[in-house]
């Protein structure tokens, strides 16, 4: 079992004195499940003054969780060198490799299986097919990113597909090449070749160096997609079912979004450090009624900037009414974001924000681990706050019914400039220091590397390296200083991703018959 769930019955009026309550020792049988509780059965409890006192007429039931940690095992160790290991010279997991080749297999089964046989028309009923798939990977709010996968994690296969897709097409019309130019005319030529020329056109100002150096030549471009479906539905009669399928899917993700981004007053919105702004804002209704988990992120839209123009974020904030963005100025639009969180502060005044999400799920709990190495790459450290903030600001009552198993976080925050850790330096350093008082919550390692500055920039709160960090060696240490006991590591990264697949790689070389290191990362490769 994942969580070990055990039932206790708490006197109220003990802690109206705001004591610590305590069962005193018995060698009774321990309680009965708490669905099976008789309404007056319970122990006896002791105050913190020794004071015996008899059980309330209606005691308080409620749950200890208890975690168990997770342990590896043969198969779960072979899983995860089959499935987990990234591939040379790749930022893909052997997995998602794995899934995209079982589909072009079923893919060409399919073709070769058909009862009309043909591979002129069998291409274009798979590129066909293939816009369905595309479509709904695309949606924010479909089921799949719902019940089984995040939205940033499906984008993977969205591209995937995309290619695909374009690839099927593009076979599909070399069958008429021959004909293309002597019926042009007619319309299902006409309609042919323009959903072909509009699927090339989205696949180019796809790629990657588009994407990241023109981002809205990107997302303008992208809106071909209209174009490439009328022109499709138009040109087959078959693939009608496949394109008013994807449109429904499509338009019900449209309108959730609607409904959830309309535009309200920030709370907080400053400049923090050099180039960063702090942006707060209460959570729209729709967002307050999903479940908010560490790690995720929001898109967001400026409108008082650009009414287009949406960009990811992570979540700074823990499971709270609000959501705390941290926005580094590292392109166009978010030094703009930065000299207007500047100038709003200046002027006394809030800014508008529209806010998609949240979305992103990290598949894992980290509760369940014995350690925990949380690696951020400049402004990756944020999603990572979100997870330190779950740990460390709990109260005394959480801290007793949440029994988690993790002993040692060690966080490596990785820099061009030493006064950018000014940004979240002193919550760490409280951290640490509610660590080093409460034997309740795990140590917690602090790991600062700069790789820009002179060693002369010194911190006098914490201890600098100059360097970039040896994750080979980060792995050993993390393995040395972990309790005896300990047969779990999980590893976080939120970063660049050259840093994000040298940990990847060292991290997959730890993982061993007795002890299970799992890695996760974030990914915005939108």
């Amino acid at each position: 079992a994942k969580e070990i769930y055990v039932s206790i019955s708490v006197d109220n009026s003990l802690s109206d004195e705001g004591g610590e309550i305590e069962c005193v020792d018995s060698n009774e049988a321990p309680l009965p499940p708490l669905n099976h509780m008789h309404h007056n059965a319970t122990k006896l409890y002791k105050h913190h003054n020794d004071e015996y006192l008899e059980p309330a007429r209606e005691p308080v039931r409620s749950s200890i969780i208890a975690y168990q940690e997770k342990k590896n095992s043969r198969m779960r160790s072979a899983y995860t060198s089959i499935y987990g290991r990234r591939l040379p010279l790749t930022h893909f997991s052997s997995g998602e490799v794995l899934w995209c080749s079982l589909y072009i297999v079923a893919s060409v089964i399919a073709l070769l299986t058909s009862p009309t046989y043909n591979l002129d028309a069998g291409f274009g009923s798979l590129a066909a097919g293939n816009i369905l798939f595309l479509i709904i990977s695309a949606a924010k709010n479909s089921v799949f990113m719902t019940l089984w996968i995040a939205f940033d994690q499906m984008v993977v296969y969205h591209r995937f597909l995309g290619h695909v897709t374009v690839a099927t097409a593009i076979i599909h019309s070399c069958f008429y090449l021959d004909r293309l130019l002597v019926f042009m005319s007619d319309n299902i030529y006409k309609t042919g070749f323009a959903a072909l020329l509009c699927g090339i056109f989205i696949f180019v100002t796809s790629i990657s160096f588009v994407r990241r150096r023109f981002f809205n030549v990107f997302f303008w471009s992208h809106f071909a997609y209209i174009g490439f479906i009328v022109a499709v539905y138009l040109h087959a009669r078959g693939a009608r079912p496949f394109i008013l399928t994807a449109v429904t899917f499509h338009g019900l993700d449209k309108i959730v979004q609607i409904l959830s981004n309309r535009p309200r007053q920030t709370t907080l919105i400053k400049k923090v450090g050099s180039r960063t702004a702090k942006v707060r804002f209460e959570k729209p209704f729709l967002v307050a009624l999903r479940k908010h988990n560490p790690g995720q992120y929001v898109f967001v839209n400026f409108p008082e900037l650009s009414r287009t123009e949406w960009h990811p974020y992570s979540i700074a904030s823990g499971d709270e009414p609000f959501i705390d963005l941290y926005i580094r100025a590292l392109g166009d639009h978010t030094q703009k974001v930065v000299k207007h969180a500047e100038e709003c502060n200046a002027h006394g005044k809030q800014a508008l924000i529209r806010c998609d999400g949240p979305y992103g799920n990290l598949s894992f709990n980290y509760y369940r681990y014995g350690s925990l190495v949380l690696v951020g790459g400049g402004i990756g450290i944020t999603p990572i706050i979100s997870v330190l903030k779950n740990i460390y600001e709990c109260d005394k009552k959480q801290l007793a019914n949440k029994r988690m198993c993790i002993r040692n976080v060690h966080l490596i925050w990785i820099m061009p400039h030493a006064s950018e850790a000014d940004l979240f330096l002193d919550l760490l350093m409280c951290y640490r220091s509610l660590a080093a008082r409460n034997p309740a919550l795990p140590h917690l390692n602090i790991m600062i590397h700069v790789t820009r500055d002179d060693p002369a920039a010194e911190n006098d709160k914490i201890s600098i390296l100059f360097s970039r960090p040896d994750f080979f060696s980060v792995m050993e240490k993390c393995i040395g200083d972990k309790h005896e006991e300990s047969t779990s590591i999980l590893v976080y990264a939120c970063g660049p991703g050259k840093m994000v697949n040298q940990l990847w790689d060292a991290s997959m070389k730890r993982n061993k018959k007795d002890l299970r290191v799992d890695f996760y990362h974030e990914s915005f490769e939108f």
